[in-house]
């Protein structure tokens, strides 16, 4: 026997009271104030990501590649701000290539940046909190584990190994090495 929970809840209701032309309106006026910011929100996200992909483009290519075209590391305005480039470094291990980089790692002795992430499902059974808490590998608790290597420990060593000339896949790697232009605001008067 099955129980629908919306129909008791239904059942336990107090008859509603016939709400008047001015709650309606109300009502009606906030439906239409939710689509309209639902609306708003796609919208911005969307040229979000267009403004984000603009300033990368200015950011990561053409304002470093035009200062390099004339030989200069950096400039400095009329109004004082300031730019330079540097040299920055992202990666990230895709899941597709999780297995070959882990082996890659370990098999030229970079293996201990691979760490071994434990995660244990609990719910709210105290005695089973506790009993994990002492004893874990004793419990028999399911839990899984995964190994992953943090993204930060990632990028630091791929700059180090770069830097020494040592050779990396970096397709393995999700592997992006260039240049970024970094601006300092000149002092405003105001």
């Amino acid at each position: 026997m099955s129980i629908d929970v919306f129909s008791e809840m239904a059942e336990d209701t107090v008859d509603p009271v016939a709400p008047s032309d001015e709650t309606l309106s109300r009502i009606a006026s906030l439906v239409s104030t939710q689509l309209r910011l639902e609306e708003a929100v796609a919208v911005t996200e969307g040229d979000l990501k267009k403004l984000k992909e603009e300033l990368n483009e200015v950011q990561l290519r053409k304002l470093p590649e035009a200062l390099q075209s004339v030989g200069l590391s950096g400039w400095v305005s009329n109004d004082g701000s300031s730019v330079s480039v540097k040299s920055f470094v992202s990666a990230h291990i895709s899941e597709s290539h999780k297995e070959e980089a882990h082996t890659w790692l370990r098999d030229n002795g970079d293996g201990a940046m691979i760490k071994h992430i434990a995660s244990v499902e609990l719910g709210q059974n105290e005695e089973t909190i506790s009993a994990v808490h002492t004893f874990l590998n004793k419990s028999q608790v399911p839990y899984l584990t995964r190994e992953a290597v943090h993204v930060g420990t990632l990028k630091s060593w791929l700059k180090k190994k770069v830097a020494d000339g040592e050779p990396v896949p970096l397709e393995l790697f999700g592997a992006f090495l260039g240049s970024k232009s970094v601006i300092k605001r000149g002092k405003t008067n105001g």
